[in-house]
């Protein structure tokens, strides 16, 4: 199949670093210099704006999609070859979709990665049979970074995504998921032993007047002697 035009789907920021933002620009003009259409989100704003803007320089064609709250917020790019305004955000991934001959993957948050698993589900579904190829900037898709104990940081997710990620990371270590994190190395093994917990959860007990004692007769809250 010949492959005329491409849907990306990537961050509405920039990102920690440049990166992701040199990646971006690298993917507009490549798609360019070979006579490849790009179809993306059609923001002004982030990796879309700068996949967009670098695939323009390079004299290639883009066409964008963006729902109308999104245009309300004035960060719809102006200056594109096509601008398709839909009611909503599903009308906007179909159109994408059918527009496009293949879907490429940038570093993104919650939103791209939705979108990048929806054309999955479909192309499970035999809906399509279009190429998906997820490309990993800098380790961004990679749990862990190489050699680290510690979950890594998605650079382009905001503060709220990051810590999604991080407890991610914990519940799967906690399930005993394949390949899941190695937890951070504990400085003194008391502070996580099952028996201060214990003497913890006492001693808070204790200053709540919460400690009861068993009599012959009754069970209530434990007598002064």
């Amino acid at each position: 199949m010949k492959v005329s035009s491409v849907a990306v789907f990537c961050a509405s920021a920039m990102g920690i670093g440049d990166a992701y933002r040199e990646t971006a620009e690298e993917l507009g003009r490549t798609l360019a210099h070979c006579g490849i259409g790009l179809i993306y989100g059609g923001s002004k704003a982030g990796l879309m704006g700068a996949v967009a803007a670098a695939c323009l320089g390079a004299g290639g064609t883009v066409v964008g999609v963006i729902p109308e709250v999104l245009v309300d917020k004035e960060i719809a790019h102006d200056g594109l070859t096509e601008l398709h305004v839909t009611s909503t955000m599903h009308t906007r991934k179909a159109l994408m979709a059918e527009r496009a001959n293949a879907f490429l993957i940038l570093p993104g948050g919650f939103g791209t990665m939705e979108e990048m698993f929806e054309v999955l589900a479909w192309q499970t579904l035999d809906l399509h049979r279009k190429p998906i190829v997820l490309i990993n900037v800098a380790g961004f898709t990679t749990l862990c970074s190489p050699g680290s104990t510690t979950p890594s940081k998605p650079a382009c997710c905001a503060p709220k995504a990051a810590s999604s990620c991080r407890r991610r990371a914990a519940w799967m270590r906690r399930s005993g998921w394949p390949g899941s994190p190695d937890p951070p190395a504990k400085k003194h093994a008391w502070a996580t032993s099952p028996l201060r917990n214990a003497s913890l959860f006492v001693a808070k007990k204790k200053r709540r007047g919460e400690i009861y004692g068993r009599t012959r007769d009754r069970v209530g809250p434990a007598a002064n002697h």
